[in-house]
């Protein structure tokens, strides 16, 4: 059977983690956070979209929130390439600070403590995509 569309996120998380060198499980617990691996999502009352929630006047740029939720893999490249960047530039940080400097949330003390919920699950066996 083709896989399932939770699969197809899967592979695409999956890829981006082995493009920049992070840890799937932490790419996994962010995309989760923010939209439950749904590449359609809508959020922030209407100005964060796709897989990561991009964000108007912030890390969507000049494309579309069409653009973003139609291709998972171009929000994901956008989300991680920023990751990295902050991985880069704070060697040592913790996942869930260094998702929360990367994705700029409200409140990041709580953003960070639950992508580290996540990222610890995926640690011990949780996978959305195998359900």
């Amino acid at each position: 059977p083709p896989p399932s569309p939770l699969q197809q996120i899967e592979g695409i998380l999956n890829t981006m983690s082995v493009a920049f060198n992070i840890d799937h499980c932490l790419i996994w617990a962010i995309a989760w956070h923010e939209s439950r691996w749904n590449p359609q999502a809508v959020g922030d009352d209407g100005t964060s979209f796709g897989l990561f929630q991009l964000h108007l006047g912030g890390e969507l740029g000049k494309l579309t929130p069409e653009e973003v939720m139609d291709e998972p893999a171009l929000n994901a490249y956008i989300a991680v390439s920023r990751l990295a960047a902050v991985i880069q530039a704070n060697p040592g940080i913790s996942p869930g600070w260094a998702a929360a400097l990367a994705q700029r949330p409200a409140d990041p003390v709580q953003y960070a403590a639950r992508v580290t919920y996540w990222w610890s699950a995926c640690h011990n066996g949780w996978n959305p995509a195998a359900s």
